[in-house]
């Protein structure tokens, strides 16, 4: 299963940005998909500071009343990883970012982003064997 970073939720639902049509292409084609509750928290914060409410409310209800997308939480033990890791990281990934990377490395999902240096960080922190 795929667990979706902000920017591709965002540039799904703004057809002004510039990866719009490589986001609603992909999003369209999954059958189910993962996002961490700080991701919700950043998608409609920038909705709601670039779009409108109503905006807002389309995004929340495609991520909340979809049975195809799981909200997930980080466990206790997946919080500690992400405090430990957010302070001896190197290239300065946000908070969300390095929970993004626990959680796919954790539950087995495929992290999807349009954020070269959050893929970067994640090869480096999270080699595949």
């Amino acid at each position: 299963m795929y667990l979706l970073d902000s920017n591709i939720i965002i540039a799904y639902f703004r057809t002004s940005e510039l990866d719009h049509k490589a986001a609603h292409d992909f999003i369209q084609k999954l059958d189910t998909f993962s996002i961490c509750d700080y991701t919700l928290l950043e998608v409609t914060t920038i909705m709601l500071l670039k779009e409108s409410k109503s905006d807002v409310e389309k995004v929340l209800e495609f991520l909340q009343k979809n049975k195809d997308v799981a909200i997930l939480r980080l466990s206790q033990i997946e919080m500690g990883e992400v405090l430990e890791l957010f302070l001896k990281q190197k290239r300065k990934a946000s908070f969300t970012d390095v929970s993004l990377m626990v959680l796919a490395k954790n539950r087995n999902l495929q992290l999807v982003t349009f954020d070269v240096e959050l893929s970067k960080s994640s090869h480096e922190l999270f080699p595949k064997k």
